[in-house]
Formats: C-alpha cells, structure tokens, sequence
C-alpha cells in the first residue's frame, strides 16, 4: 500500500515536471509561428507590388527599348539586368 501510494506521488511530479517543460518548449515554438505568418504577409506584399511593377511597366513607352537588348550581357547596368528580367518573365507568363 505504502509502495502504491509513493508510486502516485511519484508520477504526480513527473507529469508536473513534463507539463512544465512542455509549457517552456510552447513559448519559442508560437513566438517561430507568429515570425512565419508575418513573414508570409511580407511575400505577399512583396508579390502585390512586383505585378503592380510589372503592369505599370506593361504600359510605358520605352517597354520594348532596343538598345537595352541588343548590350551584351557583361555591359549591361544593374537596373537594365532588372529590366530584363521582368520582361523575361512578363513574357513567359503571357
């Protein structure tokens, strides 16, 4: 009897114990979730402004420039590589 009643203070503690380090491991899992959901709003940001770019751009006269496409690519600047790279995908996208 003094066996059994020793055995249920035991395994009282032990979940106590367990409860408690699962309360501590909780805390920086939900702090990671919440960083995880706003980092997904701001690629969803991110996603709205570059087709706001990209249909902005649709639309400007200098869309299809042909000096930008006919420099080779070692001597293209850094804005026109952008530019490039855009159109590309606008055009594999249509």
């Amino acid at each position: 009897m003094i066996v059994s009643v020793g055995a249920i203070f035991l395994s009282t503690f032990v979940m106590i114990s367990q409860n408690r380090a699962d309360e501590k491991r909780q805390v920086p899992a939900d702090h990671q979730w919440r960083m995880v959901q706003q980092e997904e709003g701001q690629n969803e940001q991110l996603l709205q402004l570059s087709n706001q770019i990209l249909e902005l751009t649709k639309g400007h006269p200098r869309h299809e420039h042909r000096s930008v496409a006919r420099r080779p690519e070692r001597h293209r600047t850094g804005r026109q590589k952008l530019y490039l790279s855009v159109t590309r995908w606008r055009d594999d996208q249509e």
